[in-house]
């Protein structure tokens, strides 16, 4: 396996990991810990993705990332409209694998999104 394919698995390997821990949260809101394991996976996402030459990708990560850190801080309280914008990234998130894959095996430039 390459390292373009090493990668991307990483990468979702990384997503999917930040997946179910989203579901916790949804669960736990107010856990602090949890809050932080997910903002270190899109940072984590965030930096593969960066490595892939990913530019949207590493941008809506790091969009995600602002959101965390403010319910980090407790600057936003997680609400339902607001977890429904971070499952919306995370959707996107999730698809981008799939989205370089093809990318990559058709020739083309990198564009996930």
């Amino acid at each position: 396996m390459g390292l373009f394919s090493n990668a991307i698995s990483y990468l979702g390997v990384d997503i999917g990991t930040s997946s179910i821990k989203l579901v916790e949260l949804e669960k736990r809101p107010g856990d602090k810990s949890l809050l932080n394991d997910i903002f270190r996976g899109f940072h984590t996402i965030k930096g593969g993705a960066g490595f892939l030459n990913v530019n949207e990708l590493v941008e809506l990560c790091h969009r995600t990332e602002n959101l965390f850190d403010k319910l980090r801080t407790a600057e936003l309280t997680l609400t339902p409209d607001i977890m429904d914008v971070i499952m919306a990234a995370t959707g996107v998130v999730r698809g981008s694998p799939c989205s370089i894959r093809r990318s990559h095996s058709a020739g083309s430039a990198v564009r996930p999104m």
